[in-house]
């Protein structure tokens, strides 16, 4: 797990982008230090993007995501992709990519190349989107779990529901309520929290 740091506003960020057809993904970085980093997954549409668009599209939301720390100054944005650079000198542009140059001049940026094993970072998160969310999802359940066991313990009526239910105490007035594998009352196959 990469160690986060706070963003010195008197230092250049660098901003470095990656796609793949999972994901789009990038990393903010200032002086080699992990600032933020952020993945998404492919929307259905943009699965049938070309390869130039993709690549474009990682660099357009890696830019909205982060347009508090680098709008107004100059930055650098570090791509595997060459082909971005060269958007700005292209004759003919379609709708999508018209917007998206409209929304790059707002910004003070330097493109450069670098060789796709090099960008490890942002190309892993574009490859395993999956698994990062899978990860997320896992730890906040846990940490919830943790909290209403701790919490729990200090409420009189969650306390007086578990007695109940584990001395097989029948209570029609709360046929919905139970006691899940992990020793957590639901109501409705719903986690029950406390108020």
């Amino acid at each position: 797990m990469p160690i986060l740091k706070v963003a010195d506003p008197n230092k250049d960020f660098t901003v470095c982008v990656d796609a793949s057809r999972e994901g789009l993904s990038g990393v903010l970085t200032k002086e080699g230090h992990m600032i933020c980093y952020e993945s998404q997954k492919l929307k259905e549409h943009e699965r049938n993007y070309v390869t130039h668009d993709l690549e474009l599209a990682a660099v357009i939301h890696a830019l909205k995501m982060w347009r508090h720390y680098i709008m107004g100054r100059k930055f650098l944005l570090l791509k595997d992709n060459s082909g971005v650079k060269y958007m700005f000198n292209q004759p003919d542009l379609n709708m999508r990519q018209a917007r998206w140059l409209a929304f790059l001049s707002k910004f003070d940026f330097e493109v450069r190349h670098i060789k796709g094993k090099e960008n490890n970072v942002a190309d892993a998160l574009s490859c395993i989107i999956y698994g990062l969310f899978e990860i997320n999802i896992s730890r906040e359940e846990n940490d919830l779990e943790q909290r209403i066991r701790t919490t729990s313990v200090n409420d009189e009526n969650y306390t007086k529901m578990m007695e109940e239910l584990e001395n097989n105490v029948t209570n029609s007035n709360k046929p919905d309520i139970s006691i899940n594998k992990e020793g957590l009352l639901r109501f409705k196959n719903r986690l029950y929290v406390l108020d």
